[in-house]
């Protein structure tokens, strides 16, 4: 009921895409959320903001090239290169 509230909000933060699984098994049934979710949302065109770690190469490998391109044609790619502050907290410890 949760995941199906998803593809009807107007606007969604994903955030951390890529540590979720790929694939759910649904009693038998193999199943792709994110895949399913970003395609649905791409033809909807509804808002989706989206942060990774993850580089174009990667994004393209773990969900297809499909995805990644819809991803380029709706959005605009934010890239900070600046030092991860997870970094900085992990030194101090």
């Amino acid at each position: 009921e949760e995941y199906e509230m998803l593809f009807k909000t107007p606007r969604l933060m994903i955030d951390d895409l890529g540590t979720e699984s790929v694939s759910v098994n649904d009693y038998g049934n193999i199943r792709t959320p994110i895949i399913d979710l970003l395609h649905s949302r791409y033809n909807e065109r509804k808002i989706t903001i989206i942060s990774t770690n993850l580089d174009t190469k990667q994004i393209a490998e773990r969900y297809g090239e499909r995805i990644l391109d819809r991803m380029r044609e709706l959005s605009q790619q934010i890239i900070f290169t600046h030092k991860s502050y997870r970094d900085e907290r992990n030194r101090a410890n």
